[in-house]
């Protein structure tokens, strides 16, 4: 089996207080950022990163953690 900390991603950040949308993910701001994070995301994947860990705290963990689970549901569903 291949090394897993090679191919694993790990997510941590802000909290919502200290985030420019607060706890509402609203407006242009975070949507802008959110698709931002899909990119990177996704460009992870295609470099071959298969593991994905967060820390689970509201903010950016979550949001994190949300975009995947996004699309793993779309790849299974796909498949």
């Amino acid at each position: 089996m291949k090394d897993r900390k090679f191919y694993t991603c790990c997510f941590t950040g802000h909290r919502p207080k200290n985030l420019p949308w607060g706890y509402k993910e609203k407006g242009i701001k975070f949507f802008v950022f959110k698709n931002k994070l899909k990119k990177i995301i996704n460009q992870s994947i295609k470099a071959g990163y298969i593991y994905f860990i967060s820390g689970m705290a509201l903010g950016i963990d979550m949001l994190c953690a949300e975009i995947i689970l996004k699309l793993k549901q779309n790849t299974l569903t796909l498949s």
